[in-house]
């Protein structure tokens, strides 16, 4: 005897989600009860499958917002330490800058006063004028390069920004 077969679509929303099959060799083996018991087993699991899938969806909008919350936090702690950091350095460096100037100048007032002093002082202060204008030139360009490591933080802090808020 061939088998009996009874197929019973999972519908959501006009969508197929599976299906359930039974089946029996025996004739008449499902009287309108099993009938009626099978198609409720049938809505009762595609509810529950659209209730996972609906679970799971939120349960990864959720994992998604922690993220973008985090990504937000991280983006508005890495611009507050850009900016904090910003302040002093733009002292250095404009320091370091009006450090140059005030050496040129103390440079043209040695030479006005060169015939007056010996000439092995002389040459000890140009050493010292020439060490001091070198070291303020250095914390300058480090400074700028620091400079630029800020900007670029507080501009990635702006892209995380408008990208996870």
């Amino acid at each position: 005897a061939l088998p009996i077969l009874i197929y019973l679509p999972l519908m959501m929303k006009d969508q197929v989600l599976g299906v359930i099959t039974v089946q029996s060799f025996k004739q008449n083996a499902y009287t309108e009860h099993h009938l009626d018991l099978l198609e409720n087993l049938a809505a009762y699991t595609s509810i529950a499958l659209d209730n996972a899938d609906a679970y799971l969806r939120l349960k990864s909008a959720q994992e998604q917002l922690v993220v973008q919350e985090k990504l937000a936090s991280l983006g508005a702690l890495t611009a507050g330490i850009a900016h904090e950091i910003k302040n002093p350095l733009n002292f250095v460096n404009n320091f370091a800058d009006l450090s140059v100037e005030l050496m040129g100048e103390l440079r043209e007032d040695l030479e006005t006063e060169k015939s007056v002093l010996p000439e092995k002082k002389y040459q000890g202060i140009q050493k010292l004028l020439d060490h001091l204008t070198s070291n303020a030139r250095k914390i300058h360009e480090h400074g700028k390069r620091a400079d630029g490591i800020v900007r670029s933080m507080l501009l990635h802090s702006r892209e995380i920004g408008r990208a996870h808020v």
